[in-house]
């Protein structure tokens, strides 16, 4: 089983709220570029999923794409 590693807010100067986001800081610099990566995909879906259905409840299709 491998050491859990100390997981150390970003600091407040950078992030709205310093419970939300976590970062170790021996990550490498392309593991946080990926994951940086997937959150703004995840994001820019969930954009386009709630304006595709902006007068409506998201369909459930969309819904399980997020998932």
């Amino acid at each position: 089983m491998a050491d859990l590693v100390p997981l150390i807010p970003l600091s407040p100067a950078t992030e709205p709220h310093d419970d939300v986001l976590y970062v170790n800081p021996n990550a490498p610099a392309d593991h946080l570029h990926e994951a940086a990566v997937r959150r703004l995909s995840a994001l820019e879906d969930l954009l386009h999923m709630l304006e595709d259905s902006a007068d409506e409840m998201p369909l459930t299709h969309l819904q399980a794409r997020m998932a």
